[in-house]
């Protein structure tokens, strides 16, 4: 931030506020999703492995718990086979989407913000590094509306891992012992 003339502007500010209510929703309800991923993988495991399987998912990254979960549903491994049409193919989807999101999470949590764009009336402006120059999403405008998508978006990726999850554990079988 090269400068704070955005302090002085009370729209400025709210502008500031609504970012920051929006990054702390979206990460509680990102986090509501890793905590079902981790709740799935748990049950999967067998109680008995409980403290070993905690100690492992908490120093594991989103990247490798959904990979996991994928794994241990696509091998049934503590689940029965769902038999509802196209379940394998629904499945493998929300797994693409969770992949997206953890995605878009990472980017969100680890951009610079760039603020001095508040003083003349526009929103705050993400940018990831990691991203290349000239990327589309590189440079992101974290407009009313944009942010709106995104909640939006993340909400009814919930919605359905929700339903998978629920599945899931309808589909329970316990952990068999080698």
């Amino acid at each position: 931030m090269t400068s704070n003339r955005w302090l002085e502007d009370p729209k400025a500010v709210a502008e500031v506020e609504r970012l920051h209510a929006f990054i702390g929703e979206y990460v509680i309800c990102f986090q509501w999703l890793e905590g079902k991923m981790d709740e799935m993988i748990l049950m999967s495991m067998g109680h008995e492995n409980w403290t070993l399987t905690q100690s492992e998912l908490a120093e594991s990254t989103n990247h490798k718990k959904v990979c996991r979960l994928e794994t241990l549903v696509m091998e049934r491994h503590g689940f029965r086979a769902i038999i509802a049409d196209d379940w394998d193919e629904y499945f493998a989807a929300v797994i693409q989407e969770l992949h997206t999101e953890r995605r878009r999470r990472n980017s969100l949590l680890h951009s610079q913000y760039l603020f001095d764009f508040l003083a003349i009336g526009h929103p705050v402006l993400k940018s990831d590094p990691k991203k290349q120059h000239g990327s589309p999403d590189r440079n992101q405008d974290l407009s009313q509306d944009y942010c709106a998508q995104v909640l939006r978006e993340i909400y009814e990726l919930a919605n359905r891992f929700g339903g998978v999850c629920m599945q899931l554990r309808m589909a329970f079988v316990g952990h068999q012992k080698s």
